[in-house]
């Protein structure tokens, strides 16, 4: 997992994306990036997205973020090491002029404890087990 804070000014869409559950122009709450599924299967992004829109939040994959060097270099998902990137607008929690916490914050790091904790179950559910010698 690569994340990433992102000003609301850059949280917008370019395009109609595919997971993205607001109105066109408008910023995203959070935008998942795995370069076209590339760097991990396009079905464990979309797991993350509807665990995210379920919570409230607007959400879109691969636009405006893709995801960066940082993933494409550590993703391998044919050798079962897969790389996605979370960028989470900072409006969410914070007053972007003053760096202050906002009244979202306590709620916003809460839901972010559910989001890990809802991505490890996730990934776990999806390990395969290796039978003993």
């Amino acid at each position: 997992m690569n994340c990433h804070s992102m000003p609301a000014s850059t949280a917008i869409p370019r395009h109609k994306t595919i997971g993205f559950a607001g109105n066109q122009g408008k910023p995203v709450d959070f935008c998942l990036g795995d370069r076209d599924g590339t760097t991990c299967p396009p079905a464990f992004t979309r797991a993350i997205s509807n665990f995210l829109e379920n919570m409230g939040y607007s959400v879109a994959i691969n636009d405006p973020f893709k995801g960066v060097t940082l993933i494409r270099q550590y993703a391998a998902p044919a050798l079962g090491r897969h790389a996605l990137q979370i960028e989470i607008n900072k409006s969410l929690y914070m007053n972007e002029e003053t760096g202050k916490k906002n009244k979202n914050f306590e709620k916003i790091q809460s839901d972010i404890s559910r989001i890990a904790e809802f991505i490890t179950n996730h990934a776990q559910s999806l390990l395969t087990p290796l039978a003993a010698d």
